[in-house]
């Protein structure tokens, strides 16, 4: 056969081949969900016509067929046969997997609860442990702040304890905005920029306090509702206070809009010297030039509202 004679007719294969591609039913593709991560491995049954169209090419071409040495290499894609029941090869790391994020009360019972069949179970976003969702315990298992789930306050509720087969949180990640403790200025704190937080900190250190008793005095003022909460950017802040369980993160969040209070009840005889003739600037927190123009963040005062509508 002419070589364009071959052409021709691989290209209306292949054509033949997309137009019954369209109409491959659902039940070509197995999707299985992990009951504890929520990914989803795709399998692949392959169409039994791309088999005659390799058929075909072969019988007008038989020189084109590979040989044996070309045949022995394997694809790292593996296409399941019927025969298989669309189950992938588990490898290592999913018997680490099946492990590291299981749930011990499944297991053993601990403070007089263990789960059953139908138990629902909650994904700790700080370990990827799980835990039972148990909602009338008196147990927080979200972060108030982000909606997320946490496990360390509900496995210190039971007595249980870190283990190699079972790792756990540290209390540290999930507890009472009360029992936080503040080591540094967050990141977050003035829109990230270094020079209002850096004088924020000279504010606190020429004041002769620690950074935690201005935090502890700014809290107490939130629990008696002296603060503007409408830009606290928490999730149900109206019913944020020193006892509500958050998160390392929304922790960090609430402290920064707390040094915003700080900062804005400040007088300039408290500021350090050459910081209070600054002047304002428009835009205030919203502004976008801060960002990006040093010789603006630190000619500008960026800790106030803005008195203009449009950001820069």
């Amino acid at each position: 056969m002419m070589l364009s004679q071959l052409h021709l007719a691989f290209t209306i294969s292949v054509m033949d081949a997309f137009q019954r591609a369209k109409e491959v039913p659902r039940e070509a593709f197995k999707c299985f969900m992990s009951p504890v991560q929520s990914s989803c491995t795709i399998c692949w049954k392959e169409p039994f016509f791309l088999h005659n169209i390799e058929e075909d090419i072969l019988l007008a071409d038989p020189s084109l067929k590979r040989s044996s040495e070309d045949a022995s290499i394997k694809s790292p894609l593996v296409l399941n046969s019927r025969k298989s029941r669309w189950k992938r090869e588990h490898s290592p790391s999913d018997a680490a997997d099946s492990w590291e994020h299981s749930c011990p009360q499944c297991d053993t019972e601990f403070g007089g609860y263990k789960c059953n069949e139908s138990t629902i179970h909650l994904q700790c976003q700080a370990c990827g442990g799980m835990i039972p969702s148990r909602l009338n315990i008196g147990v927080q298992q979200h972060c108030l702040g982000c909606d997320r789930a946490f496990c360390a306050a509900y496995w210190h509720s039971q007595g249980v304890n870190g283990s190699n087969s079972h790792p756990l949180c540290s209390r540290e990640t999930f507890k009472p905005i009360a029992e936080h403790t503040n080591t540094r200025i967050p990141s977050l704190a003035h829109e990230k920029n270094h020079f209002e937080q850096n004088i924020t900190e000279r504010c606190i250190r020429q004041m002769g306090r620690s950074l935690q008793d201005v935090v502890a005095d700014w809290i107490l003022k939130l629990d008696k509702r002296e603060i503007d909460g409408t830009r606290m950017p928490l999730n149900h802040a109206e019913m944020i206070t020193s006892r509500t369980y958050t998160c390392s993160e929304c922790y960090d969040k609430l402290v920064s809009f707390l040094l915003y209070w700080f900062r804005v009840a400040m007088t300039g005889l408290l500021l350090p010297s050459g910081e209070a003739q600054r002047e304002d600037c428009w835009y205030g927190y919203a502004c976008r030039t801060q960002h990006h123009n040093q010789e603006h963040a630190r000619k500008r005062n960026h800790v106030c509202r803005p008195t203009r509508v449009n950001h820069m």
